[in-house]
């Protein structure tokens, strides 16, 4: 129990001490409903093994209220998302990071690793499971280790911190 109770305070704590993501440049940005959708780029970071990751279902995201996004936006974004759900993320420019800008608030999702093919609907799941479940004064959170298309990769939804 000590271990399990230890384990979750360290997955908090490098949640929380994770740095906002300004030097990661921007490729694209996109006017949808009354807001921008901006998609980044991230520096290189070391990839996860393939093996042992978790449907996102399967999985309880590590929260986090010292990096909440606004609800509403977070909410707006994961919409605006549905919307066009289909659409391919380019990853081949090297987006790991997507920002949805409405009335000076934003809300983000990112992932650590390339996922070949990636489009909109891939990262819906996880950004739901995170605003659903971590919603506590605003809207963070991190899903470790998830299946998105084949590839375990760590998912975040907040107020534009990294995820490693």
């Amino acid at each position: 129990m000590q271990l399990q109770s230890l384990l979750v305070l360290l997955g908090a704590t490098a949640l929380m001490a994770t740095p906002i993501l300004d030097d990661a440049p921007l490729f694209e940005e996109d006017t949808v409903d009354g807001g921008k959708i901006q998609w980044f780029g991230a520096p290189t970071v070391t990839k996860l093994a393939r093996a042992s990751c978790s449907a996102i279902g399967d999985v309880n995201p590590v929260c986090d209220s010292d990096n909440a996004a606004d609800s509403d936006t977070c909410w707006k974004f994961i919409g605006t998302l549905q919307a066009d759900a289909n659409a391919n993320v380019y990853n081949d420019q090297g987006y790991r990071r997507a920002c949805y800008q409405v009335d000076g608030r934003k809300c983000c999702t990112q992932w650590n690793k390339d996922i070949p093919n990636l489009q909109k609907k891939d990262l819906i799941p996880g950004m739901t499971r995170m605003a659903q479940m971590c919603n506590e004064g605003g809207i963070s959170g991190k899903l470790n280790n998830v299946n998105i298309r084949g590839v375990c990769v760590n998912q975040c939804l907040n107020d534009n911190h990294s995820c490693k």
